[in-house]
């Protein structure tokens, strides 16, 4: 077995790309087809930086609650 540290370290470590580059692939490409009446750089990093938290916050979530279950069927059946 392995420490709870080097647990949350590898997960962190792997899901690095997902949680930091897809949001803002994501916001670039979502905000330049949305064709806002504000177009201006700033608010594209605004929409890229709120799309970026919300991600944190999944990737968070996902975790909280990975450690609260012991399977997925238990946790699905709670949530």
């Amino acid at each position: 077995m392995y420490s709870a540290s080097a647990y949350y370290l590898s997960i962190c470590i792997s899901s690095f790309l997902l949680t930091w580059f897809y949001p803002v692939i994501l916001g670039f490409i979502v905000f330049y087809t949305l064709e806002l009446k504000a177009h201006s750089f700033a608010n594209m990093l605004e929409f890229t930086f709120i799309l970026w938290l919300m991600g944190l916050a999944g990737n968070f979530t996902g975790l909280l609650f990975s450690t609260i279950f012991d399977t997925t069927d238990s946790g699905m059946k709670i949530l």
